[in-house]
């Protein structure tokens, strides 16, 4: 049979004394080539890694691109979730796209979390489901307190994995109550649920389009009015993309490392401005007369009340040796107190800055830049005063200063320019304003399209509270973010110097054996 297929008989290396070719070598010529790219595209996607002296191309934005209302859309719908809300999170990726993915699932379930909802965590893969039981072990081992950790079954829930892939997906859709009840472990969760309708929302963290399809054409028809909101990959992102800009109800999508890293600016952002102010305790100047070896033990109480006295104690403390004698001279505080005292009250109540007061019968939106369709930071009421920082070009806009710290724009039309006082402006902040650094305006942004023109909608929710939630965001490691970005950069380099090399290397070889070749 083998002298059939071949056409002949075979060949022997006992027969006529002539061996076999031997197989080409790994590290032949040939293969020089290859181990050379290889090793280039080794050491400059590690260089980000050992120096950050290489550091090539921009980071990304801390903000979406306004053209990309997707991302926007997305963390908005999750900053507008609440205590009551319980969100499906199907996690369908694996370990071999952990690189890619791995910080887009842990921000969101730390915004999740933050937010004081409960994951609801299934999959169609089960491996995926113990890559998403890891994510929150590591998510916990971020959290100081014990107190703090989070708890399965009571802060987020594993459900068992769906097998049959899109017969999984619809047994998911239609028996959800079912579903539900038992944990990945086959322990009883104890929820009880009626439909997949009893959800708020629905996450997916993918890198397969396949799940993007199936995921929008099983399980997204089953429902109504219910978001999905997407994460992918590159590969999965064109897919996605498409199905959101067709769907409304598809959001999204959020993909790779770069948009990862724009999610967590948002959310250091916005939780950042929870914590509490910390108190500024100013430094006390030490007396030249006194020693360095006395200064730690002398009481911080007398030297604050000393400030406080007239001027014309202050004027004889340069006599440190007769300071209990001058403090009894009667002569010394009569005459210059009443002149020392009157003089800097007239110029601390003289001091003025421009600021801008709500004049709008309703509560007004303080925006993150001058424009109608950009994230609301906070809420003005009708009084409210504001320190004016500056205007934009045609004077449409006031940027103004916040209480917790961030700067934000608020119509011109909506507010009054007036000159106050550090008294009268202190006087006209009110209690029940949104702009307080103990309340933060939390909005739900749609975008809709109407006659070709972008008609935003706000809708206002509750604010997170702060504490263990707020340090859950903020607690992350970051370190590994900027060198990961930059060594995708070096990667992408690499790989054009391979490309670029390597067709000038294969162009010479082919020059040289052409003119050892003998002409026609």
């Amino acid at each position: 049979m083998l002298k059939d297929i071949v056409g002949g008989p075979l060949q022997s290396q006992e027969g006529d004394g002539r061996r076999l070719p031997r197989p080409a070598s790994v590290f032949s010529l040939s293969a020089f080539p290859r181990l050379l790219g290889t090793a280039l595209l080794l050491l400059l996607v590690s260089l980000p890694f050992v120096s950050s002296d290489f550091a090539e191309g921009e980071l990304p934005p801390a903000e979406f691109h306004e053209d990309r209302h997707g991302p926007t859309t997305f963390y908005n719908l999750l900053d507008n979730i609440t205590s009551d809300d319980y969100i499906l999170v199907a996690f369908e990726y694996g370990p071999a796209a952990a690189g890619e993915l791995d910080l887009l699932a842990e921000l969101l379930l730390r915004h999740i979390f933050a937010q004081r909802a409960t994951p609801l965590i299934v999959s169609s893969n089960p491996i995926a489901v113990v890559h998403a039981q890891n994510i929150i072990k590591k998510i916990n081992r971020s959290i100081d307190t014990a107190e703090g950790r989070l708890a399965v079954n009571e802060d987020y829930y594993l459900l068992r994995y769906l097998p049959g892939g899109a017969l999984g997906l619809r047994e998911l859709s239609e028996n959800f109550a079912d579903i539900a009840r038992v944990s990945a472990r086959g322990q009883l969760t104890g929820l009880d649920f009626t439909s997949l309708q009893d959800m708020t929302l629905m996450a997916l963290i993918t890198d397969s389009s396949e799940d993007v399809r199936n995921w929008a054409e099983q399980v997204l028809p089953e429902v109504e009015d219910m978001d999905l909101l997407i994460a992918t990959g590159y590969a999965a992102q064109p897919l996605a993309q498409a199905y959101a800009d067709s769907l409304d109800d598809v959001i999204g999508p959020v993909y790779g490392i770069r948009d990862a890293y724009t999610y967590g600016k948002k959310l250091e952002a916005n939780f950042g401005a929870l914590l509490p102010d910390e108190p500024v305790v100013e430094p006390v100047e030490a007396s030249s007369d006194v020693g360095d070896n006395n200064i730690v033990e002398e009481p911080q109480v007398e030297r604050a009340r000393a400030t406080a006295l007239p001027a014309a104690i202050a004027t004889q403390a340069p006599t440190a040796t007769s300071t209990p004698t001058a403090t009894l001279q009667p002569t010394a505080t009569d005459t210059p107190a009443p002149t020392a005292t009157d003089t800097p009250a007239p110029t601390a109540t003289e001091a003025t800055f421009l600021a801008v007061e709500v004049i709008s019968p309703q509560r007004v939106n303080i925006r993150r830049r001058p424009t109608t369709v950009d994230d609301v930071l906070a809420l003005g009421y009708p009084g409210d005063l504001y320190e004016v920082l500056g205007t934009n070009g045609d004077g449409s806009w006031y940027e103004i200063a916040l209480d917790n710290g961030l700067e934000g724009w608020v119509a011109a039309f909506l507010v009054e320019e007036r000159v106050v006082t550090a008294s009268e402006f202190a006087g006209g902040r009110t209690n029940d304003s949104a702009s307080l650094p103990g309340e933060r305006a939390v909005m739900r942004l749609d975008f809709t399209f109407r006659l070709g023109k972008n008609e935003p909608r706000f809708y206002q929710a509750l604010a997170p509270e702060s504490g263990d939630r707020t340090e859950l965001v903020l607690g992350r490691d970051r370190s590994q973010e900027i060198p990961r970005l930059q060594a995708m950069t070096m990667g992408t380099l690499a790989a054009v110097l391979v490309i670029v090399i390597g067709n000038l290397l294969y162009a010479i070889r082919g020059l040289l054996q052409r003119r050892k070749s003998p002409s026609v």
